[in-house]
């Protein structure tokens, strides 16, 4: 039998000036989820209907998971669900579970998301931050999709760079002179807030602050490629550790080799500046 982690949950709203047909295609049907959530996405039905069938995840190389699909309510609910070891070290498999609570509101639409099966023990801490900061940028994602670019394709530029210092010095170094040269300090960034930076090419760069997690997430809502989405992130490690910088632009209505030769320029400045 598997075991259940007990004790905490996330709970997440949004509410997304799209209809419940739009804002339920966008989580349920994998040409839409690759618009705002996954890279790589199948969405395959059980044998007897949607409910035991399962849904495929792939951000490149890195993160691959199949979550079963327990509960398919179109336009109203879907709860998917997945199996992983215990981090507590119990030897006995975890359930963790995402479900989806979709209400019309007006014109728009509010999506209730409760993320549960996580455990209380310290062990749990990492996953649990690592997702709860996740859900932060993919929901704000999901709203610009609808609301800004629906039925247009997402290109990602995404950088991964181990690092060697503590947070607060990755990002005074990401954000400072040599990197994003970013106005103002990202210490001072507050939601709603104008940033300027600077483009590895030295183009300019300017944007809405989205939101700001002092743990280690910045998301901005750049001008520049038809509003692309900025996020910073710094990724947590195993201890003793320092971990690694996410550099992520989710851009729409660009030549994706316009969008591969930024993520390659932006790898290139990150291995330099934290060689």
């Amino acid at each position: 039998m598997k075991k259940a982690a007990e004790g905490r949950t996330l709970v997440n709203e949004v509410t997304i000036n799209a209809p419940i047909e739009a804002v339920w295609s966008a989580i349920s049907d994998a040409q839409e989820l690759v618009r705002w959530f996954p890279l790589e996405c199948r969405v395959t039905p059980g044998p007897d209907g949607w409910e035991g069938g399962s849904i495929w995840f792939s951000w490149k190389s890195m993160t691959v998971g199949e979550a079963r699909i327990e509960v398919w309510e179109p336009r109203r609910r879907l709860r998917t669900s997945w199996e992983m070891g215990d981090p507590a070290g119990s030897g006995a498999p975890v359930r963790l579970a995402d479900e989806y609570t979709l209400e019309s509101k007006g014109g728009a639409t509010v999506l209730r998301l409760v993320s549960s099966g996580f455990g209380r023990e310290a062990a749990w801490d990492g996953m649990y931050d690592c997702i709860r900061r996740g859900w932060q940028f993919e929901l704000r994602g999901l709203v610009n999709y609808l609301e800004r670019h629906r039925g247009r394709g997402r290109a990602v530029a995404w950088v991964q760079q181990k690092v060697t210092m503590p947070m607060n010095r990755m990002l005074d170094t990401l954000m400072g002179p040599r990197g994003f040269n970013g106005a103002p300090a990202w210490t001072a960034l507050t939601q709603g807030a104008r940033w300027t930076g600077t483009d590895v090419d030295g183009s300019p760069l300017s944007g809405e602050v989205l939101h700001v997690d002092p743990s280690g997430l910045i998301v901005i809502r750049l001008d520049q490629w038809n509003g692309a989405i900025l996020r910073i992130e710094h990724q947590a490690a195993a201890p003793g550790e320092f971990g690694g910088l996410w550099l992520w632009f989710s851009i729409y209505g660009e030549d994706p080799k316009k969008v591969e030769r930024l993520e390659r320029r932006w790898g290139e400045r990150c291995a330099a500046l934290f060689a």
